[in-house]
């Protein structure tokens, strides 16, 4: 069944159109956002876990309310960059439709990595900010 699954997220289309391209992504945007939000959940818990080792003053980017306006920022942010991709394809697809539609799949993996990797961003900085800075 993963398998299958797998299969069917990196399948390319099969028709050629600019309708056919959105189609393309947003079938598969659900899958990215089961895929990215646990990661963002991880990321952002790690990163109050380095303001609270460190002691950053003077601003808590995760006390109380704005934790879940941090949530939906990033969550917010992650589908912006999903639509480049969809966007990409389209460009590309003006020059080449055959090989805009091997790309696709190659676009939104790595899409889905660099999302997942921008969820480990503010932890990123509070390591940046204690070890290069200083406090």
């Amino acid at each position: 069944m993963f398998l299958d699954m797998l299969y069917w997220l990196v399948t390319p289309r099969r028709r050629s159109g600019c309708l056919r391209i959105l189609v393309w992504w947003e079938i598969r945007r659900f899958v990215y956002n089961i895929i990215v939000f646990p990661f963002g959940i991880i990321g952002l818990s790690f990163a109050q876990f380095l303001y609270d080792t460190f002691k950053f003053p003077p601003f808590n980017p995760t006390a109380d309310i704005l934790w879940i306006f941090n949530i939906l920022f990033a969550a917010i942010i992650a589908n912006l960059c999903y639509c480049g991709g969809a966007f990409f394809e389209v460009v590309a697809a003006f020059f080449s439709d055959e090989k805009a539609k091997r790309a696709a799949p190659w676009l939104w993996a790595e899409g889905l990595i660099f999302s997942i990797a921008m969820c480990f961003l503010p932890a990123a900085g509070y390591l940046f900010r204690y070890y290069v800075i200083g406090k």
